[in-house]
């Protein structure tokens, strides 16, 4: 089954630091996959390569089977690919409804009012944000700007959506709010999920990987994960003989 994102031995250096070091990794249709690690493993410099934001020096990236390594964030967008940020990066202005339908419009190009209207209605709805559609962005809670920003990444239909920390800054009902809809998210999508809260990933992933000081060193299914004492030495700071 030809993968619907994969990396092979992807490599980017900053100065004399290597944020990315011969990174392979695939993610299946479908997949529900999390990338964990700790502070400055390269993650975000991962997510960043593999959205188009950054460039790697070394390695390709392929999308449905089709090497993507140069081409930019918008195609990548174009052929499916979607993404959030860390901090949510949403216009203060517009309103959730105006921003989820620009979104379906950019990734679609034209498309009858109608449709998209109801595409975004849908999608607000998902998330839990018809009450507030009309209203600026600005004026909202951080829980629900960062709901809108989930709902912008899934407008048009992607194929591969990457979450960088959803949950940073959440409120613990907020982070129980967003446990369920990534659960209700299709299976149409393939998720990468990078994510501090290690509830948050075991509850949602079916495979993780673990990064550190910008290598894959461990690649499974999450049972096989937490008894790893690799990850146990350098990701949760144990001896490595514990």
């Amino acid at each position: 089954m030809t993968a619907a994102l994969e990396t092979q031995g992807l490599g980017l250096d900053f100065g004399g630091v290597r944020a990315a070091d011969g990174v392979s990794l695939s993610l299946a249709p479908g997949a529900r996959a999390a990338l964990i690690g700790p502070n400055g493993a390269g993650k975000t410099t991962l997510v960043n390569l593999l959205s188009g934001a950054l460039r790697p020096a070394r390695g390709r990236i392929l999308m449905d089977g089709r090497d993507v390594t140069r081409a930019g964030p918008a195609a990548r967008a174009q052929a499916g690919l979607s993404r959030s940020f860390q901090v949510a990066q949403l216009f203060p202005t517009l309103t959730p409804a105006e921003s989820v339908a620009l979104a379906i419009r950019a990734r679609r190009g034209r498309q009858d009012a109608a449709a998209c209207a109801a595409e975004t209605a849908a999608l607000l709805g998902q998330f839990a944000l018809t009450e507030v559609a009309d209203r600026p962005a600005g004026q909202l809670g951080y829980g629900q700007q960062r709901l809108v920003e989930l709902a912008i990444a899934l407008a048009g239909g992607p194929s591969v959506l990457l979450l960088d920390e959803p949950a940073a800054g959440l409120a613990e009902a907020e982070r129980q709010a967003l446990r369920a809809t990534l659960a209700a998210l299709p299976r149409s999508v393939s998720v990468l999920l990078v994510e501090h809260d290690m509830d948050l990933v075991f509850a949602f992933a079916e495979r993780i990987a673990v990064m550190a000081a910008g290598r894959i060193i461990a690649d499974g299914p999450p049972e096989a994960i937490a008894a790893d004492p690799a990850v146990r030495a350098v990701y949760l700071g144990e001896a490595a003989d514990a």
